[in-house]
């Protein structure tokens, strides 16, 4: 579920939501860095045009294909745009209701990743979605009064938890199975979705290290404490 803007969290009473550190454990830090090194030597990057000139960032979460490279017509005709090579997701799950302090930190985080890297394929793209457990550790009155709902049926809300598709194997589908990777669907309980795109596997590999601790980001050491800047 993304938010209003590409990298800020939604409103809430007190404009809360995270710290890093409170978010993201080191072992999918760790298994997000090692598949990424996996995979990072047989990919090839792209030529880039120049960044696009305007506001820095969309105004539409996802909607990047201006960051990415102009459309392009493939050998047989048809058109085509380049996405970022690299795409990392890093689900995070929160062991407690966030607070103002988080909201800081979190707005911090993103700033200091934004203005290392520019925002585009050839730099890192960084989106945070939310999850309805999130929603949910949020004031019921409050979720209510701003959560959209169908205009069909009011009782549902434009937000509904995944279930598994009817090809997906899972239990409630003792039949499916798969040609080569049996592997059940689950619904996981996370509170964020952090996404990291970037043309350049070093990029997103310095970021996962910077959210571990590293103290270090695009060459530079930063600073652990809520500040304006690295």
């Amino acid at each position: 579920m993304p938010g209003p803007h590409p990298d800020r969290p939604i409103p809430t009473p007190e404009r809360v939501a995270l710290g890093r550190r409170a978010l993201l454990g080191g072992g999918a830090l760790a298994a997000a860095a090692t598949a990424l090194a996996a995979c990072s030597s047989v990919a090839r990057t792209p030529t880039r045009p120049a960044a696009p000139q305007g506001p820095t960032l969309p105004d539409i979460q996802f909607d990047v294909a201006r960051y990415s490279a102009p459309e392009q017509s493939s050998p047989t005709g048809g058109p085509f745009t380049m996405p970022p090579v690299h795409t990392v997701y890093l689900t995070a799950a929160l062991s407690r209701p966030p607070g103002p302090a988080d909201q800081r930190e979190l707005t911090r985080v993103l700033d200091e990743l934004e203005s290392r890297y520019e925002f585009g394929a050839a730099g890192l793209m960084t989106f945070v979605s939310y999850g309805l457990p999130y929603f949910r550790r949020l004031p019921g009155e409050l979720v209510g009064a701003h959560l959209p709902r169908l205009l069909a049926d009011p009782t549902r809300s434009v937000l509904e938890e995944a279930v598994p598709g009817p090809t997906d194997v899972h239990p409630d589908h003792p039949g499916v199975t798969k040609r080569r990777f049996t592997v059940p669907v689950r619904i996981e309980t996370n509170d964020l979705l952090f996404t990291f795109r970037s043309d350049r596997a070093t990029t997103i590999q310095d970021v996962l290290a910077w959210f571990g601790g590293s103290g270090k980001l695009a060459g530079s050491r930063c600073r652990r404490r809520p500040s304006p800047g690295c």
